[in-house]
């Protein structure tokens, strides 16, 4: 088992790879990341964060609190507990959750989303990239969700309680999409299974 270690300072504290053996992490001002960080338990960042490197976060729980500055990197999480993600993470390249994530805001990355646990909605989202991957579709719980990503999204009976849902690209459609407002698919769209759509309005600019 590891230590707890808490770090307050005024500036920005570096933070990579050679901080090990780790219970809970917590830190009041400013941090950079970089390379693998892993505790046993929970990382606390209550200061802005910045990438200054392709970074993996690993732990139990993960709170940020101005979310993270990418600065053209990569982040990857993963932690048992859900991670909370929303418009304060802006500038990353490639963003990739292992564990459950809620999404909120304008999530925009210049490379892919990917998603390996739940994903749900706790306010109206936009995401938006080159490719997005979600395992186990989008929980909407009444917010709506709007996707503008470079490569073809699959969308399926996994993306459920979505107000309006809307994508700018391409997308595969399967099984039962159900939307209590309206679906509209401004790219193309093809079926990749028996397929039923169902909601207030459809819009298929492509057919």
């Amino acid at each position: 088992s590891g230590n707890d270690r808490t770090l307050n300072f005024t500036n920005a504290t570096t933070l990579d790879g050679n901080f090990v053996n780790i219970t809970n992490l917590s830190c009041e001002g400013a941090v950079t990341l970089n390379g693998a960080i892993t505790t046993l338990g929970s990382q606390t960042y209550n200061g802005t964060a910045a990438l200054a490197g392709n970074t993996s976060l690993t732990g139990t729980t993960l709170s940020l609190a101005s979310g993270v500055e990418g600065a053209g990197k990569s982040l990857d999480l993963n932690f048992a507990s859900t991670t909370a993600l929303d418009g304060n993470f802006v500038n990353i390249t490639d963003l990739t959750s292992e564990g459950n994530v809620t999404l909120n805001g304008t999530i925009a990355t210049s490379g892919s989303q990917t998603y390996n646990g739940t994903a749900a909605l706790t306010g109206n989202t936009s995401l938006s990239g080159s490719t997005l991957s979600l395992a186990s579709g989008v929980d909407g719980a009444g917010n709506s969700l709007a996707l503008n990503f470079t490569g073809t999204t699959a969308l399926d009976g996994s993306f459920a309680n979505i107000a309006d849902l809307s994508s700018e690209g391409g997308v595969t459609l399967n099984g039962g999409i159900t939307t209590s407002g309206s679906q509209t698919y401004n790219g193309t769209a093809a079926l990749t299974g028996n397929t039923s759509l169902s909601g207030s309005t459809l819009s298929l600019a492509s057919g």
